[in-house]
C-alpha cells in the first residue's frame, strides 16, 4: 500500500480527478459504501477528505470520497528525513 492514514496525496491515476491534493483519512473495509457496490479487492481503496468524480459500472460520473490506493501518491518526507535546524536557518529572500 503506497499510503498511510492521515497522508496527503496527490491523485495520480485516472483522467477525472488527476492533480487533485487529497487526504486519506482510513482505509474502506467492505463491500458496499453509499449504495455502491463492486469495488475491486485486489486494491485498497481509500476514504478521502473531499469528494472526487468518479465514473459508475454504468459509466455515470458521480461524486465520491474514496479512491484506489494504486490512483494515490502520497507526499510525505521520508522517514529517515531530518528537518533539524533547516527551516529557522533560512536566510530572508533578497528583493531586486
Amino acid at each position: 500500500m503506497r499510503c498511510k492514514p492521515g497522508d496527503l496525496a496527490l491523485v495520480v491515476g485516472g483522467k477525472l480527478n488527476l492533480g487533485k491534493m487529497v487526504q486519506c483519512i482510513r482505509v474502506f473495509e467492505g463491500d458496499t459504501y453509499r449504495g455502491i457496490t463492486g469495488f475491486n479487492k485486489t486494491n485498497p481503496y481509500w476514504i478521502l477528505d473531499r469528494e472526487v468524480v468518479w465514473k459508475n459500472m454504468f459509466g455515470e460520473l458521480i461524486k465520491i470520497d474514496m479512491l484506489p490506493d494504486n490512483y494515490l501518491m502520497p507526499i510525505r518526507p521520508p522517514d529517515d528525513y531530518d528537518f533539524g535546524d533547516e527551516l529557522y536557518n533560512c536566510k530572508p529572500c533578497e528583493l531586486l
